[in-house]
């Protein structure tokens, strides 16, 4: 499931007002509060920008698209074939924007693949190109760009991760690195990975 939530600027990712109202609108402010509690050392003062990137985190492992003006920052998940967005989330966006019909004849004979390889083949599972997802909202004046900003191609971030592996005498297939991404993405659970990752040869 996708959600949206407006704030006014960027930088009240993460931080107390805007942002904990639009998370109560949605019914996530608790599960943001609990999400804190699990990352940050309690008795810890922590800056805006300690915040913001959290805040950007979770709304990126829970699937919470953020609309500021006509700016759109999404979920950008790395796959072996290249970027992709999250559907639900994208679904969400568009219905708030009424663009949901053009999309779906956008969208016809652009190519989608599966967030999960493993998961069910349905809506809720789909992993739509990047490039066609900027592409749409551009050409409705929309901006769109990642809640996570990374300059590195997609499979540089893998690769890296491979390395440092091997630093420890640890090697993972390409497919077992998948499991480890799509877990790291908030796709599957870190217990439904580590059961995959076992089980794959």
């Amino acid at each position: 499931m996708g959600f949206c939530i407006s704030l006014t600027n960027e930088d009240s990712i993460g931080l107390d007002g805007e942002f904990n109202e639009q998370l109560d609108l949605i019914g996530l402010q608790s599960e943001w509060h609990d999400y804190k509690d699990c990352q940050l050392m309690t008795g810890k003062s922590y800056d805006e920008v300690a915040l913001n990137t959290h805040g950007r985190r979770f709304c990126h492992l829970r699937g919470i698209a953020v609309l500021i003006g006509s700016t759109i920052l999404m979920s950008r998940v790395p796959k072996r074939s290249g970027h992709v967005a999250r559907y639900p989330v994208l679904d969400s966006v568009l219905r708030q924007y009424g663009l949901k019909e053009k999309w779906d004849d956008y969208f016809i004979g652009s190519a989608f693949g599966l967030l999960d390889n493993y998961g069910a083949h349905e809506s809720s599972n789909w992993g739509i190109f990047w490039q066609d997802v900027d592409r749409f909202f551009s050409i409705h004046d929309y901006q769109l760009g990642p809640l996570i900003k990374s300059s590195l191609p997609h499979d540089t971030v893998i690769n890296l991760v491979k390395g440092n592996l091997k630093l420890s005498n640890l090697s993972l297939s390409d497919e077992q690195m998948d499991v480890v991404s799509i877990a790291a993405n908030g796709i599957i659970s870190t217990e439904e990975a580590l059961r995959r990752v076992k089980n794959i040869r």
